[in-house]
């Protein structure tokens, strides 16, 4: 997306006496003053919430309601919600909010695997790639862990922060999750510079482990957009901080409530982020999953993996129609 105003510049109707007004001149005026005003809100105003749109959970409804607000997104466009909007936590659906029982294919491990545990019934199938389960040992690898094979970014990762109790990648004690949590903390300061600067940190951390991988070039993490760089920190660091809300070891332990929904599990030989060890073990744990393990890449991808997630996907809608015809 260009970042000079002058690139983007909204074009001017040329009016003059007895100029037909039809309707794509009149849509031209809109998009005209649409345009300087987004220009505007892009460049002076940024994007973020402007006001309201909180969010409130009723545990027992699983019913996320999101409050009446106003925000602006990242083309300046304005967006206004303005009633309360209930959304329920138990309903799948696609990216158009269509109601539908399959987990899409790259979508989030960690959610898709606690919903599915939690509501087999409405889950057709399920494709989890570069597999994680947010449990505490794989949680202080990749925090830690990793840190024997990038000693020096470690030690800048934990400095940052004074973590000065983490001694060293090869410890176990303290916890993990405190060193995350003062990350956390920072990524809910009210001050911006302070969240970017601890944004920063992190992401120079994420850099470095995927470092070494075909795929893997620098700055693949830090060179995201501002908004997205500040998203991903501020919920890797509140969920990994709180071991992702789970009790230790749960998805693995109750992967057996998957049985009769057909799943693909496909992850890097190479992912130093996370082994391959978690996706073994849901695979053995999970009746009835495949597991495809790409030798040649890591958790960045390759393109062997770019051509084993469609040919998976297709083996898994065939089958899940054959079901459902039978059925």
């Amino acid at each position: 997306m260009p970042t000079d105003p002058t690139q983007i510049a909204p074009e001017r109707n040329r009016y003059f006496y007895g100029l037909m007004m039809d309707a794509e001149r009149f849509s031209r005026d809109q998009a005209y003053f649409n345009g300087k005003r987004q220009l505007l809100n892009r460049f002076v105003t940024g994007a973020g919430v402007v006001s309201g749109l909180g969010l409130t959970l009723d545990s027992a409804t699983n019913l996320l309601t999101l409050q009446p607000g106003l925000a602006i997104d990242g083309a300046g466009r304005e967006i206004l919600v303005p009633a309360a909007v209930p959304i329920d936590l138990t309903n799948v659906t696609d990216n158009q909010g269509t109601p539908t029982g399959a987990v899409p294919a790259g979508s989030t491990v960690l959610l898709s695997l606690a919903y599915a545990e939690r509501y087999p019934e409405r889950v057709s199938g399920m494709i989890l790639v570069s597999v994680t389960s947010t449990r505490r040992l794989e949680l202080d690898w990749l925090y830690r862990g990793a840190g024997r094979f990038f000693p020096e970014a470690w030690a800048r990762f934990r400095d940052y922060v004074g973590a000065a109790d983490y001694r060293l990648p090869t410890d176990t004690e303290p916890p993990i999750e405190d060193l995350l949590m003062a990350y956390s903390r920072l990524m809910e300061n009210p001050d911006p510079d302070i969240r970017a600067r601890a944004a920063t940190e992190w992401l120079a951390w994420e850099d470095a482990v995927i470092s070494q991988e075909s795929n893997g070039q620098p700055g693949q993490y830090s060179n995201r957009p501002d908004a997205a760089k500040l998203a991903f920190v501020r919920i890797c660091a509140h969920y990994f901080a709180n071991d992702g809300f789970l009790e230790d070891g749960v998805l693995i332990r109750d992967a057996g409530k998957l049985a009769g929904i057909p799943g693909v599990l496909i992850h890097g030989r190479s992912d130093l982020s996370g082994g391959v060890i978690t996706a073994w073990e849901l695979a053995h744990a999970w009746p009835g999953a495949e597991l495809i393990v790409i030798e040649d890449s890591g958790h960045t991808g390759s393109a062997t993996m770019q051509e084993a997630m469609p040919a998976a996907a297709d083996r898994l809608f065939a089958e899940i129609t054959e079901r459902t015809a039978i059925g």
